[in-house]
């Protein structure tokens, strides 16, 4: 496989705490409450208006929602410090594919903001080709979107490409866009069990991603 596609949050870095937080003060900002113990890493992947649906159902006010949204990015891409952290091993993966002619990827649903404020903190910057993010054009983009532009734009042959990430919209995005999948088991996502389902391969750690098995036998 050449082309690998990580999804960010759950995937390669551990962004969870500082998420939840700034959730909880956008609601408070709205004058809205939920309860904490809803507050939970397994929410995070989709989207922040379908994280608000989720936790509030009975929130229809589609204005309100948006509203949210609003509060949620000037908050979280206006914080000074993050303090999110890579996970265990997923530095060395990166070197070694890149090292290995591996063509790298990023597909998230995290805002463009953010994202390269996080990558550029972390030195991650220099190992992917591109990067597109949920807000990259005018028009928010879903995962699937996301995978195909980046095939599209950078000329990537489908048989040649891998999606990589801990939601099971991940995993849902790659086979609408026809590519293969890996579902990786340390990171948010609490569908494991249909995350297993549907991937083409799973794998509980980072290393994993960049064995010989993996590479050509199960793809």
């Amino acid at each position: 496989m050449r082309n690998y596609i990580f999804d960010l949050d759950g995937t390669i870095i551990d962004s969870s705490q500082e998420i939840l937080d700034c959730i909880d003060m956008s609601l408070k900002i709205n004058n809205l409450t939920v309860d904490k113990n809803k507050l939970i890493p397994e929410i995070i992947g989709p989207p922040i208006t379908k994280i608000v649906k989720g936790l509030l159902p009975e929130l229809q006010d589609e204005e309100l929602i948006k509203q949210i949204m609003t509060s949620f990015r000037n908050i979280y891409d206006n914080k000074k410090e993050y303090t999110s952290r890579l996970y265990s091993g997923i530095l060395d993966v990166l070197k070694n594919l890149k090292l290995s002619d591996k063509r790298l990827y990023i597909a998230t649903n995290k805002p463009l903001k953010p994202t390269f404020k996080l990558l550029e903190k972390l030195s991650l910057t220099e190992f992917f080709d591109d990067i597109y993010t949920i807000d990259r054009f005018e028009k928010t983009m879903s995962k699937y979107e996301m995978i195909i532009k980046i095939i599209q734009n950078n000329k990537l042959r489908k048989s040649e490409t891998i999606m990589i990430g801990d939601s099971l919209n991940d995993i849902l995005a790659a086979k609408q866009a026809g590519i293969k999948s890996i579902g990786v088991l340390w990171g948010y996502g609490a569908e494991k069990k249909e995350l297993i389902e549907m991937s083409d391969y799973t794998v509980k750690e980072p290393f994993e991603l960049q064995c010989q098995r993996l590479n050509y036998q199960t793809i």
